[in-house]
């Protein structure tokens, strides 16, 4: 992936770091635009296997930091350079807490904290930033920097014509690493689907659910409804980024507690759109219990 490195004429640099699935990726570039950053750092995915820089796919602005710029903005002192290997091991001190440095960090992923905006000098963001308080004002801009550039194949242009057609209503449905005892997120059964997808038909003439899911069958087997739907399953993994532009494109939704649906929904432009989402993001007994990750006009169920 080749660098743009415009010339920085400040003295002072403004750096958030890119990291996680797409749907992250678009938080922490949304936060980027609130905050002014002069560059992005996306120099972990040159090492990341699990993990693409999917952002390219987009119209977005390709201001990418290098490793130097990178160091001097975080200026780090870390205990690894001043202190003897046999006194942290003593100390047990993990060998990379730093003494000072410029790295700003959320107190809590999904909690807004505007006084990040506030900064001075040189600052390296590195965080989540789950919250579109941070970047609402921006939201035109940020419609168009989350267009495609690929343009979508004819199954999908198919699927698309569909959706138009239709009163369409994009439900997400996540399970896969979601149901692993160790994931923070709390699994959302039948329950909530079945409740979101009546909340929707009392008030949206003939809706018609385009279901998506990492696990189709599971949704074969289990989501059922009078009303008609449409389970989507054209795009494989890696073209997940199709399914967010159908997402979208849908006149309501109903997510799940990912910011990959979060997205397909906030990028709906129907100004009428009703976005159903779960009043309880993560698991109680995690850190990051409570938030500001879900819109205040967004329905919580």
């Amino acid at each position: 992936m080749p660098l743009v490195t415009p010339q920085i004429s400040n003295k002072t640099l403004r750096i958030v770091r890119i990291s996680g699935g797409l749907g992250n990726q678009m938080f922490q570039y949304a936060f980027g635009v609130a905050a002014n950053a002069d560059l992005f750092d996306v120099t972990g995915f040159q090492t990341n296997h699990y993990r693409n820089f999917d952002l390219d796919l987009y119209n977005i602005e390709r201001n990418f930091a290098t490793e130097k710029q990178v160091r001097g903005c975080l200026n780090e002192v870390r205990l690894k350079n001043i202190l003897p290997r046999f006194i942290r091991k003593y100390l047990k001190m993990d060998k990379y807490v730093c003494l000072r440095t410029n790295r700003a960090k959320e107190k809590q992923i999904n909690r807004y904290q505007p006084e990040l905006l506030q900064l001075s000098g040189n600052v390296y963001y590195d965080g989540f930033f789950q919250s579109d308080k941070y970047f609402k004002p921006f939201r035109e801009k940020l419609l168009h920097d989350f267009r495609l550039k690929e343009a979508l194949d004819e199954a999908n242009k198919q699927m698309l014509e569909r959706i138009s057609q239709n009163n369409a209503v994009a439900v997400h449905i996540r399970r896969g690493d979601y149901l692993h005892k160790k994931s923070p997120f709390t699994y959302l059964d039948t329950d909530y689907y079945q409740k979101a997808m009546a909340y929707i038909a009392e008030r949206v003439e003939n809706p018609h659910f385009f279901i998506f899911s990492n696990d189709a069958e599971w949704v074969r087997q289990n989501i059922h409804t009078s009303l008609a739907q449409t389970i989507v399953e054209i795009n494989d993994e890696k073209h997940g980024y199709f399914d967010l532009e159908l997402m979208r494109n849908c006149r309501h939704a109903i997510i799940a507690n990912s910011t990959f649906s979060w997205w397909g929904a906030w990028l709906c432009t129907n100004p009428d759109k009703i976005v159903v989402a779960p009043k309880q993001w993560f698991r109680p007994d995690a850190d990051e219990y409570s938030g500001d990750i879900v819109p205040d006009e967004w329905v919580k169920i």
